[in-house]
C-alpha cells in the first residue's frame, strides 16, 4: 500500500512541476519567418488578400470546401470551413497599401493572428510572415506543447511561404 501512495505522490509532484514550468513560459507564441521572391509586391499582395487561394498555400487553411461569406478579397473578407470535425475561419482584418496584410485565423480552439509584411528589394519582394498565437491559461500545458512544437510550426510557415510564391507565380502568368 505504501508503494501506491509513493507512486501517486510522485505522479502528482511531476504534474505540479510540469504545470509550474509551463506557467513560466510566455502566454503568447510569436514566430517570424521570411522569404524573398522574384515577383512584384503587387502580385504577392494580390495573392495574400485573395481568400480563394489560401487553401492552396496557407499552413492553417486546409484544402477543403470553404464556405465563403462576404467579400472574398481585401479588408473584411472572410471564409469558413469544416474538415474532419474541425471548424475554422479566416478574416482579413486590415490591409495597408501593398505592404501589410493582417489576418485572424481560428482553427478549432486555437486563434492565430498572421501578419504579412511585403517590401520591394533589389532582388525582388521580401515577405515577412509573423504568427502570434494566444496559448491560454491554466493548466498552462498548451504553452509547453507549443514550445515543443515550435520548430514544426516554423517549418510549416516556411513551407507556406514557398507555396505562396508558387501560387503567386502561377497567377502572374
Amino acid at each position: 500500500m505504501r508503494w501506491f501512495f509513493r507512486i501517486t505522490g510522485l505522479i502528482f509532484l511531476m504534474f505540479a512541476l510540469l504545470v509550474g514550468f509551463s506557467a513560466l513560459l510566455p502566454q503568447t507564441q510569436t514566430i517570424e519567418r521570411s522569404q524573398v521572391f522574384d515577383l512584384s509586391v503587387e502580385t504577392i499582395f494580390d495573392t495574400v488578400v485573395n481568400l480563394r487561394t489560401h487553401s492552396s498555400w496557407s499552413h492553417l487553411v486546409p484544402e477543403s470546401t470553404a464556405l465563403a461569406y462576404g467579400q472574398m478579397s481585401g479588408t473584411g473578407a472572410s471564409a469558413a470551413w469544416s474538415q474532419e470535425g474541425s471548424v475554422g475561419s479566416i478574416e482579413i482584418q486590415q490591409t495597408i497599401d501593398s505592404s501589410l496584410v493582417l489576418t485572424s485565423v481560428h482553427v478549432g480552439r486555437s486563434s492565430h493572428v498572421l501578419t504579412y509584411v511585403l517590401a520591394a528589394e533589389d532582388t525582388g519582394t521580401i515577405v515577412l510572415l509573423r504568427s502570434d498565437r494566444d496559448l491560454g491559461g491554466f493548466p498552462y500545458l498548451h504553452r509547453l506543447r507549443a514550445k515543443i512544437g515550435e520548430a514544426r510550426t516554423a517549418a510549416q510557415m516556411d513551407a507556406s511561404l514557398v507555396r505562396l510564391g508558387q501560387v503567386a507565380k502561377q497567377t502572374e502568368n
